[in-house]
């Protein structure tokens, strides 16, 4: 077989292979906690299964792109993940975590997101430090996969711009999300993918990724925000809504502004 088809393969096995992981781990914590049938069809899952399968689904998707990095004969640098991450990493984060803030502040002015009573510092503070490095880990297993491996694959076969559109339809499609949600996670693949081309790596779409998943994920745990009018304004995540789509429309635009900012070198 050529390299190309070699290459070419590959993807249909990953596929494969993750599809059978994620299926075999779900059986194994369904019949581990004895989950019924009928529970699972309401959706009653416990949220110990549920953070022991994302987990579990993730360590999985990792281990298989390491191993289809090894596979294809590239570096991890080929892939985007260049050995300094820093300040890129955490600029990113600071600016994720910021627009966030900014699209929270704007949802409570026009009154389409309300706030609920604040939690115990007790209660707030295990939650903010465990989701730290649970959001680093998904946000860079999320871009080492579709800003890196899934880039990778497109970019032997199609045009710059093909790809870049191309890496952010399959983010989205693979989100299962639709309606006004599918075109804000299509915006944002187009996004975290223009600063992966502009910057030449990973690290500064990692980090605002993280930085939206530790706020989303910190805040919805906590309660603290209720949506008003869905349609509009999802209660924590600007893709969920129609308010978010500009917002995500004005960083694309800025994302050059955005990578100078960090000192990245932008790719020739």
């Amino acid at each position: 077989m050529s390299v190309a088809g070699k290459h070419l393969g590959t993807p249909m096995r990953f596929g494969l292979w993750l599809i059978a992981g994620a299926v075999a781990w779900a059986g194994l914590l369904v019949l581990s906690f004895g989950l019924p049938w009928e529970a699972l069809q309401r959706g009653e899952i416990p949220p110990l299964v549920q953070g022991l399968y994302v987990g579990g689904l993730y360590l999985w998707l990792l281990g298989l792109l390491v191993r289809a990095r090894q596979r294809r004969g590239e570096t991890w640098a080929d892939w985007g993940v260049t050995a300094k991450p820093f300040p890129q990493l955490g600029q990113g984060f600071y600016w994720g975590c910021g627009i966030l803030l900014g699209y929270y502040t704007l949802g409570l002015g026009l009154g389409l997101i309300t706030r609920n009573p604040l939690p115990s510092w007790d209660a707030a503070w295990p939650r903010l430090v465990r989701n730290l490095p649970l959001a680093l880990i998904l946000a860079l297993t999320e871009e080492v996969l579709f800003r890196g491996y899934v880039w990778r694959v497109l970019n032997e076969r199609f045009s710059p711009v093909q790809v870049w559109g191309g890496q952010a339809l399959i983010y989205a499609l693979l989100h299962f999300k639709g309606g006004v949600e599918m075109c804000g996670l299509l915006l944002t693949g187009l996004l975290l993918g223009r600063l992966r081309a502009l910057s030449g790596s990973l690290w500064l779409a990692t980090g605002m990724h993280a930085g939206w998943v530790y706020l989303i994920s910190s805040l919805s745990q906590l309660g603290l925000l209720t949506s008003i009018a869905p349609l509009w304004a999802g209660a924590y995540n600007p893709a969920a809504g129609l308010l978010g789509l500009p917002l995500l429309g004005v960083l694309l635009a800025l994302a050059p502004v955005m990578v100078a900012a960090s000192g990245s070198q932008s790719e020739p």
